[in-house]
C-alpha cells in the first residue's frame, strides 16, 4: 500500500476521533509511536498525517506537549476548475491527458476537488462554437464558486493579437477567481498578459 494511502488512513481515523469526541479540543492525540503501532506503519507515515492535520489547523504540535486538538472542524476542500482541451479526442496520445492525471492526483492527495471540462469537439481552431463552450464552462465554474481555475486558452489565430479566451479569463477575474494558464498565454508572444 502506498505511503500516501496509509497516511490518509491515519488522518481519517483522527478526524473521526475529533467528530466522535474521542479526542476533544484541548486533549492530546496518540503519539506518533502509538499510531504507528495501531496502523502497523512507519513513524514518518504517521508524521505525514499529523503534519496534514497541523496544516489544516486542527491540531497544534510541540515537542514538549505533543499534538493537542485545537479545532474540531476540518476546512472545506478546495474546489478547482480545469479547462483543458483534447481530453476526449486522442486521449492515448495527448500530453494534456497526462497533465490532467497529475492535476487529479495532486488534488486528491491535498483533499481538494478538480472539475475537468474540455470544450473542444473538432480539430479546427476556427470552430465558431468553441468560444461559446468556453463561456458556458466559465459560467458553470463561476456559479460553483470554484477556488481557482487552470485554463488552457484557445489558440491565437494568425489575424489575432489576443486569444478569444481573454474574455473568459476576465470573467474569472471579475468573479475574484484566480487563474493559472496552461500551455500558452492569451496574448501573442513575446508579450505577456497579467495572468
Amino acid at each position: 500500500m502506498r505511503t500516501a494511502i496509509k497516511a490518509d488512513r491515519v488522518y481519517t481515523y483522527l478526524l473521526r476521533g475529533f467528530e466522535t469526541g474521542r479526542y476533544p479540543v484541548g486533549e492530546r492525540i496518540p503519539t506518533e509511536r502509538d499510531l504507528a503501532d495501531i496502523f502497523k506503519v512507519t513513524r514518518p507515515t504517521v508524521a505525514g498525517a499529523i503534519e496534514h492535520l497541523a496544516r489544516s489547523r486542527l491540531i497544534h504540535c510541540t515537542s514538549r506537549t505533543g499534538s493537542i486538538v485545537i479545532n474540531l472542524t476540518p476546512p472545506r476542500p478546495l474546489v478547482f476548475g480545469a479547462i483543458i482541451l483534447d481530453q476526449a479526442r486522442r486521449p492515448e496520445e495527448s500530453i494534456f491527458r497526462v497533465m490532467a492525471h497529475e492535476i487529479k492526483h495532486h488534488a486528491v492527495a491535498g483533499h481538494s476537488i478538480v472539475i475537468f471540462r474540455d470544450p473542444s469537439r473538432v480539430e479546427d481552431p476556427n470552430d465558431p462554437g468553441l468560444f461559446a463552450r468556453y463561456r458556458a464552462v466559465a459560467d458553470e465554474f463561476v456559479a460553483h464558486r470554484v477556488d481557482g481555475v487552470l485554463l488552457m486558452p484557445q489558440l491565437i489565430l494568425p489575424n489575432q493579437y489576443v486569444s478569444t479566451t481573454m474574455g473568459v479569463a476576465e470573467k474569472f477575474n471579475v468573479a475574484g477567481i484566480p487563474v493559472i494558464l496552461i500551455d500558452g498565454d492569451v496574448v501573442r508572444y513575446p508579450d505577456r498578459s497579467h495572468l
